[in-house]
């Protein structure tokens, strides 16, 4: 018998998201932020998933002001 039998995880539910969004999230795309910036958001949402959710925030509201979801 193999080690790993190709599992399914259907069953298993998705955590709620901080921002109680539930659109398809894309492929993460990794960008480096200055060290300083990072630290800086890092302690203003510290809670788990909220610096995730502020991120997704403002990248569409920067997407919606460019027009780029029209």
């Amino acid at each position: 018998m193999p080690r790993n039998p190709n599992p399914t995880f259907d069953h298993l539910k998705p955590l709620p998201r901080a921002d109680d969004s539930t659109g398809k999230l894309s492929k993460s795309i990794s960008i480096r932020l200055e060290e300083e910036v990072y630290k800086a958001l890092e302690e203003k949402y510290s809670e788990r998933g909220e610096l995730r959710a502020w991120l997704r925030k403002v990248t569409r509201e920067a997407a919606e002001k460019e027009g780029l979801l029209s």
